[in-house]
């Protein structure tokens, strides 16, 4: 009787031991989103932005060059060059952006915005949704911004309005 008990509790302490080893292994087997794996539109993007009029999409004649940076996870940075449509000190840019499929994404970023003497005037949000190339090594996106005042107003004109960009990776 003894020995079944022993044998009963070694079976146990196999099947408990084999269950918390292999129980990961087993769950992500089916586990197609392998979170480890990078996204095609992770890295570092030298961009081209050109405003465009809203009601029709018609390129202006205003262009301006950026960097973004699609982290791991849906994180996003950018900075550019000088807005010259509505030059004004601004801060770090933060965002976030997301697959949506296939080979299409969305990112959106904002900012804090101030005038020449440094006081706060308000802030930004660009939302634009890009179309990755088959080889993964351009993009290009259109898009909206707006300007926000202190309170959370949209404000109307620049540097509200619509733009497009044209992306290669940055290798």
């Amino acid at each position: 009787m003894k020995l079944r008990i022993n044998n009963l509790c070694r079976n146990a302490i196999l099947a408990l031991t084999a269950s918390v080893l292999m129980g990961p292994a087993i769950a992500g087997a089916g586990d197609s989103d392998d979170w480890w794996a990078a996204d095609p539109i992770e890295g570092v993007w030298n961009a081209r932005v050109t405003i465009t009029n809203c009601a029709d999409g018609t390129p202006l004649p205003v262009s301006f060059d950026a960097l973004g940076m699609f982290g791991r996870g849906g994180s996003f940075n950018n900075t550019d060059a000088q807005n010259p449509v509505m030059p004004t000190m601004r801060s770090s840019v933060f965002g976030t952006w997301k697959r949506l499929h296939g080979r299409t994404y969305q990112f959106a970023f904002k900012l804090f915005r101030f005038d020449v003497a440094g006081t706060p005037i308000g802030t930004q949000v660009v939302r634009h949704t890009l179309t990755l190339a088959k080889d993964g090594k351009s993009y290009v996106s259109a898009g909206t911004s707006q300007a926000f005042d202190l309170t959370g107003t949209p404000v109307a004109g620049p540097p509200s309005g619509c733009s497009i960009s044209k992306a290669t990776r940055f290798e």
